[in-house]
């Protein structure tokens, strides 16, 4: 199982990339740790995920060819 992660904003600065890949990751709790290990600096951060454009605020599972999102918060006037 393959999940494509794409970053944004400070998120895409702090892990250098637009887009990662992971495999075996079965829901977005795992995949949310395996972050906040890789990539400590996530943790001084708000930010919201979406599972194939859909924000989520609970742990989801996780299929192959998810595209998961990591959207910095927004601010807007």
């Amino acid at each position: 199982m393959k999940i494509t992660v794409l970053t944004f904003g400070q998120i895409k600065d702090i892990t250098g990339n637009t887009c990662l890949t992971y495999t075996d990751i079965d829901n977005s709790a795992v995949l949310l740790k395996i972050l906040l290990n890789n990539y400590p600096a996530l943790m001084n951060l708000n930010f919201s995920i979406a599972v194939n454009k859909k924000i989520i605020s609970e742990k989801t599972a996780l299929h192959d060819n998810d595209v998961i999102a990591l959207l910095p918060a927004f601010s807007g006037g």
